[in-house]
Parts: structure tokens; C-alpha cells; sequence
């Protein structure tokens, strides 16, 4: 009997959008990973690509928007009080979110962006926002030289700082899985591109980074402090890079942030696998 004879195995050969598997497919992306890493680093030259400071623009745009936050809330609305190195404080804050609202308008682009090289090339798609995510990491990675040079400055840097390369590891592994689950929503539905920078917003008013977690405790309910404060990813990370570069308030629970971010970068990447493995057939078509 030959091969094509043979029904099951004439299956195997002709189902080609068929459903993977999960381990099929986290074999797929893994068995890519070259291509990921080549197509982050595409990514982060494009970025510094036709800007005369190059990637250097992604330390400066910080540092504004850091000194505007500074004369709002710290000089006019002066919310600084009970925070010792304010302006630390602030500059890691913005530093984080920023990287975390990159991370999420960026990966809801990644489909939606790329339809292209999806008809080009065969590849999981999942490999697209997962290259976007590293590519962000990368430049904050870069932006980190400021956050330690603030606390240089102030005195701050010490031993912990080394605890960083696993705060940005667990981390990532949040980013990627928020920008994944946002690139299937993005390449659905442009209008959660659309509504996206300003649900970032919101949520960055709303995780404390530019005030401490003592100014809701005395003007809300102990819940609504324990949703924003320690439920919340965004608050969480932040808060892990604050101590990090010693500028975290006293009685932060360090570990307890940790185990947050974990959780949530599980849940998010764990989602994001089932729904690309549920849709892969039909991205790209």
C-alpha cells in the first residue's frame, strides 16, 4: 500500500490547518527562537533608526515627562510627603510604566503590522509579539542607566540592585504575555488600538506611580488600596524596581509584589498560548 493510500497517514499530510497541540506548539516557538531574537533586534534598530539621538531619545523622553510630573504632583499638589527620595521615587515609576505601556501598544500592533511577513513566511505567530516584548525589554534595559544614576545621587544603590535581572526577567515574562493577549484583541478589532493609549493612561493614574500608597490609605477604603497597590501588576512592578534601586517606601512587601507579577505573567502567557493555538490557522489569512 503506498503512502497516499493509506487514509490516516493521507490525513497527516493534507490537514494542513489542522490545531496544533500546546506542546506542539511551544516546541514551534522555541524551535524559532533565532528568529525571534533576530526580529527583536530588527525592532530596536528601527527604533533609533532617523532620530539623531538614536535610541538615546528613549532616555530623554523619561527624564521629561519625569521633571513635568515632578512640578505637578511634587511642587503644586506636593503628594511627596512620607516619601523619601521623591525624585527616585518618580523616576523609576515613569521608567517601569513606560516600559509597560510600550510593551502593550506596541504588541497590540504585532499581527496587525506584519500581515506581510505572515503571508511570507511560515513561523508561529506567537513569535511576533513575543519579539516585540523583547525589544521593549531591551530599551528599557537601556533606560535603566538612569534609574541607577539617580540613586547614585542619592545614596540609594546598594546590594539589592542586583536583584534587578530577576525583577526584569519576571517582568518580561508579563509584558510578552499582556502584548500577546493585545495583539490577538488588536488584530481582530483596530479599535482596541484606538482605545488603548487611553486605558494605558487610566491605568497609570490608578497604580501609584506618582504618588505614594499613604495618600489613598488616608482618603479611601482599605480595599480599594489593596486592588490598586497589591493586586495590581502595574503597581507591583513598578514597586520591584523601586526597591530595586532603593526608593521603595517602608513596608513594601517585596516578595508578595513578586509573587504578583509571577502570577499574573503566568496566567497572561498560559492564556496567550491556548488562544494562538486556537487561532493560529486563521492569523495571516
Amino acid at each position: 500500500m503506498s503512502v497516499v493510500d493509506d487514509p490516516q497517514q493521507a490525513m497527516a499530510l493534507h490537514d494542513l490547518h489542522g490545531r496544533q497541540s500546546l506542546g506542539s506548539y511551544l516546541r514551534a516557538i522555541w524551535g524559532h527562537a533565532g528568529f525571534v531574537t533576530t526580529l527583536a533586534s530588527a525592532y530596536v534598530r528601527e527604533q533609533a533608526a532617523g532620530r539623531a539621538l538614536g535610541i538615546g531619545w528613549l532616555l530623554v523622553s523619561p527624564l521629561l515627562l519625569t521633571g513635568t510630573y515632578f512640578f505637578i504632583f511634587g511642587v503644586v499638589f506636593q503628594v511627596d510627603k512620607g516619601v523619601d527620595h521623591f525624585i527616585g521615587y518618580l523616576v523609576v515609576g515613569v521608567l517601569a510604566f513606560t516600559w509597560i505601556i510600550r510593551s502593550a501598544t506596541s504588541g497590540a500592533k504585532a499581527l496587525s503590522g506584519n500581515r506581510p511577513l505572515m503571508h511570507s513566511l511560515s513561523f508561529p505567530r506567537m513569535a511576533l509579539p513575543l519579539a516585540t516584548a523583547i525589544s521593549e525589554a531591551v530599551t528599557f534595559g537601556v533606560s535603566l542607566a538612569i534609574a541607577a544614576l539617580v540613586a547614585v545621587l542619592s545614596g540609594t544603590l546598594g546590594v539589592r540592585v542586583l536583584a534587578v535581572v530577576g525583577v526584569l526577567a519576571v517582568s518580561l515574562l508579563f509584558t510578552a504575555g499582556l502584548g500577546a493577549v493585545l495583539s490577538l484583541a488588536g488584530s481582530r478589532l483596530l479599535d482596541v488600538q484606538d482605545a488603548l493609549p487611553y486605558l494605558m493612561r487610566i491605568w497609570f493614574y490608578f497604580s501609584g506611580v506618582l504618588y505614594p500608597r499613604s495618600i489613598i490609605e488616608a482618603r479611601a477604603p482599605a480595599w480599594l488600596s489593596t486592588i490598586l497597590f497589591d493586586v495590581n501588576p502595574g503597581a507591583t512592578i513598578t514597586g520591584l524596581f523601586r526597591w530595586c534601586f532603593g526608593f521603595a517606601p517602608a513596608g513594601d512587601d517585596v516578595v508578595a509584589m513578586f509573587l504578583t507579577t509571577l502570577g499574573w505573567a503566568v496566567a497572561l502567557l498560559a492564556g496567550a498560548v491556548v488562544m494562538f493555538t486556537h487561532r493560529e490557522v486563521n492569523l495571516g489569512a
